[in-house]
């Protein structure tokens, strides 16, 4: 189940639910692509999708990564109706969606729902300027694990079916310096990996080596979505 859904009062829930269905995201989807009309939004139930902005170079960088805690394409209630950036699945997982025609009306008819969608925006600004100063002043190595720490959180895996090379795009620097780091910490025991996958063996000490932009968010958070259920 979605985390934002589940958080939602019943009332609003209900409103989405009648319009809702659910689709399974597989690995290497493109929901959108820059400058291509947004016609639905994803709730996903797990797994990641990552927002990221295309270079001429054909480079890419990440600038969210979405799982159950979170919904893609959101921004149709901006007034946005062309994608400001591609969203592409990289762990797939079921989830529910909905017409952004259908999501706008909804939006506009429950205050309570429209002011999570707007708290859910904050955040999207929040975790930005995060990154930005993130990118500016910490390791890689801490980057890494708050990366690392991050998608276990939006995905609800232990086991994340992720290559080192799309790792290395996603922090931002050389595959070779992401396979130095991801000797660390599985020769500590904090990881394991293996030929496209990343299994995370001990969380706590995954999170307590990741820099402390990941415990500010996640403070962040909790004081925007104070109904949100972690248990659900």
């Amino acid at each position: 189940m979605n985390r934002f859904i589940a958080s939602l009062p019943a009332d609003a829930r209900e409103l989405l639910e009648k319009d809702l269905h659910v689709v399974q995201l597989k690995k290497g989807d493109v929901l959108y692509r820059i400058d291509e009309p947004i016609t639905h939004v994803f709730f996903p139930h797990g797994g990641l999708v990552s927002l990221v902005v295309l270079m001429e170079s054909g480079q890419t960088a990440e600038v969210s990564l979405i799982g159950r805690e979170g919904l893609v394409c959101s921004g149709v209630v901006l007034g946005v109706e062309d994608a400001i950036d591609q969203a592409t699945v990289e762990v797939g997982s079921p989830a529910s969606c909905i017409s952004s025609a259908s999501f706008i009306r909804a939006y506009h008819s429950h205050d309570k729902l429209r002011t999570i969608v707007n708290r859910h925006h904050a955040m999207f600004i929040a975790e930005g300027r995060q990154s930005t100063a993130c990118n500016a002043v910490h390791t890689a190595s801490e980057r890494l694990c708050r990366w690392l720490a991050n998608a276990q959180d939006q995905s609800g895996m232990d086991d994340l079916e992720i290559t080192q090379e799309f790792l290395a795009r996603m922090v931002g620097v050389q595959r070779t310096t992401v396979n130095q780091l991801c000797g660390v910490l599985h020769a500590e025991g904090i990881i394991d990996t293996s030929r496209g996958h990343i299994r995370i063996l001990q969380p706590e000490a995954l999170r307590s080596r990741a820099c402390e932009c990941y415990g500010v968010l996640r403070k962040r958070f909790a004081k925007l979505f104070p109904d949100w259920r972690p248990d659900s």
